[in-house]
């Protein structure tokens, strides 16, 4: 008696690159009462200081799997490089002619400008703080608490200055780098 035929599938990338994901159920309980404290956290402080919060673990999660994704991706990758395989297609053995190397990866030192937009970061931050904590929070007499949240908001002006700084610093060498490699390439 003949059997039937089953169509062939695809494995799932998940299936092919690594395990799934398992956890037992005491990860399970402390996932909970960790998700339950922050609920708690979050009445307690109010929707603007919890969405501060939130947005704060998103953006360290997003970090997080977006640094595991790519070192999992360059270990599959090189892998099959170095098996000489690659979905169908040869290896590179030559540079690709369309898209040259660029500097960009290269690490460049802490610029002067870097260093003034963080100190202006800091001193935009700490005013700011001042001018709001010490209008709103003056009359309490709550003079630690302003000092402290002064600090923190310097702490945030530097950092927002320092990316500001690195960012605007890449991008245009990245715009000077395209702007090198049209001149070259239409002269």
């Amino acid at each position: 008696m003949d059997r039937p035929q089953t169509p062939h599938r695809e494995p799932s990338p998940l299936a092919t690159t690594g395990r799934w994901p398992q956890f037992r159920l005491r990860t399970l309980f402390i996932a909970v009462a960790v998700l339950s404290a922050l609920m708690a956290l979050a009445v307690r402080i109010g929707p603007v200081w919890s969405l501060a919060i939130f947005w704060t673990a998103l953006l360290i999660a997003a970090h997080v799997l977006g640094n595991a994704w790519g070192s999992r991706g360059t270990a599959d990758t090189s892998a099959r490089l170095r098996a000489g395989t690659h979905d169908d297609e040869p290896p590179q053995t030559g540079p690709i002619e369309f898209a040259p190397t660029t500097r960009l990866h290269r690490s460049g030192g802490v610029g002067w400008s870097t260093i003034v937009l963080t100190a202006l970061g800091v001193l935009a931050g700490g005013g700011a703080g001042a001018a709001v904590l010490i209008v709103m929070y003056a009359e309490q007499g709550v003079y630690i608490g302003i000092a402290l949240g002064i600090l923190c908001a310097a702490i945030l002006g530097g950092f927002l200055g320092f990316l500001t700084a690195t960012s605007l610093g890449m991008t245009l060498r990245a715009w000077r780098e395209a702007v090198e490699h049209d001149g070259k390439k239409g002269g």
